[in-house]
């Protein structure tokens, strides 16, 4: 990035100004989006390690979840967080909690249907707290698998199967 400092003149064609200045600037960079379009997308079972910058500052985070199941968030480390759980638009609060986890970390543990959501982390003081964590979240999945023979055979059993993620049927 560059910045480029002039001094105005009436006449820019013939420029005679000159003069001391101050110039100061800021950049509030995030680690992670603060809503749910910039949100940082993490996979079932990661972790991810994300710091609260400034007071106010919010980290949005994706899950998708493949099947239906239970979704669990809760961050480690010392600083004192919230966690909140968006629907798929972002925009409506499924739960929220601040001390579930040890007394300062949050804990979500919800059940869910197939889809995308967010968790948002956010100090405890959303003025002044600042400080590192790292998320986790653990899912627990379900999917159903549709058996069916349409051309001869046979599929016992048939219809709907539920299996349980890293598990078998036969």
């Amino acid at each position: 990035y560059y910045i480029a400092v002039a001094h105005w003149e009436s006449d820019s064609f013939n420029p005679v100004g000159t003069g001391a200045y101050s110039l100061h600037v800021e950049f509030n960079a995030s680690d992670h989006g603060d809503n749910p379009a910039d949100a940082t997308i993490m996979e079932c079972n990661s972790t991810a390690a994300g710091t609260i910058e400034y007071g106010g500052n919010q980290d949005w985070f994706k899950v998708h979840l493949a099947g239906t199941g239970t979704l669990t968030a809760f961050p480690t480390g010392t600083t004192h967080t919230v966690g909140t759980l968006y629907n798929s638009a972002g925009t409506t609060v499924i739960t929220t909690d601040n001390n579930s986890q040890d007394g300062t970390n949050f804990r979500i543990q919800q059940n869910l249907p197939s889809g995308d959501y967010y968790i948002v982390v956010s100090h405890n003081d959303p003025v002044n707290g600042t400080g590192s964590y790292t998320l986790n979240v653990q899912c627990d999945l379900t999917y159903t698998i549709s058996a069916s023979a349409l051309w001869g055979g046979s599929i016992s059993p048939k219809g709907d199967i539920l299996v349980h993620q890293g598990g078998s049927q036969t």
